[in-house]
């Protein structure tokens, strides 16, 4: 199951002003590059948890509905704003509604009671869904995700080269520990 971002966070979660301070950096000198590594930081904090941390809209994209049961790629799904999907080979996608929608890890989507899913041509990204995942503004985020970013920025401000920890360790030993509070055990993310 794959997704692609279609409206990305309105804002990051963590400042730069708070990057500065994680940095012990007190000019401005440094605020585009401290910038770039808070949303690289947020990207993979993303990635590895399976999760979107401010409030981000994705399009999943399934080839048909294969189950009774769509469990959603992205820990933490808020809403599920449409869902499109192709009856035939060729023909325009057509939107599908009345669907229930569980929000929560993971995200669950399912046809009407004693109903099913319509059947879909077999083909790629016949079924598209667009729904919108994360925590809300970037004060509802939770306090270890935040700090795993700031963890994150000060250690490649001070490592501009890879680093390694122990066997197969990349991450420093604090970042994964308050990723693995956080990883879904689900279908997306390094868990």
């Amino acid at each position: 199951m794959k997704y692609d971002v279609i409206t990305p966070p309105a804002e990051e979660p963590v400042t730069l002003d708070e990057l500065k301070t994680q940095c012990n950096i007190f000019h401005d000198r440094l605020d585009a590059k401290l910038t770039s590594l808070g949303k690289a930081a947020r990207e993979l904090v993303e990635i590895e948890t399976a999760r979107c941390l401010v409030d981000t809209t994705i399009k999943v994209r399934l080839d048909y509905f294969d189950a009774y049961t769509i469990k959603l790629p992205i820990a933490y799904a808020k809403s599920v704003t449409s869902i499109f999907y192709r009856p035939g080979a060729g023909d325009e996608l057509v939107e599908y509604t009345g669907f229930q929608f569980s929000r929560g890890e993971p995200g669950r989507i399912r046809p009407p009671y004693a109903g099913w899913f319509p059947w879909t041509f077999a083909t790629l990204d016949g079924v598209e869904i667009t729904c919108v995942c994360g925590y809300g503004a970037k004060e509802d985020v939770p306090e270890g995700l935040k700090q795993a970013i700031l963890l994150l920025v000060s250690h490649w401000n001070e490592n501009r080269e890879a680093v390694t920890f122990g066997p197969g360790t990349e991450l420093p030993i604090g970042v994964e520990r308050l990723l693995n509070l956080y990883r879904w055990q689900g279908m997306g993310g390094a868990a």
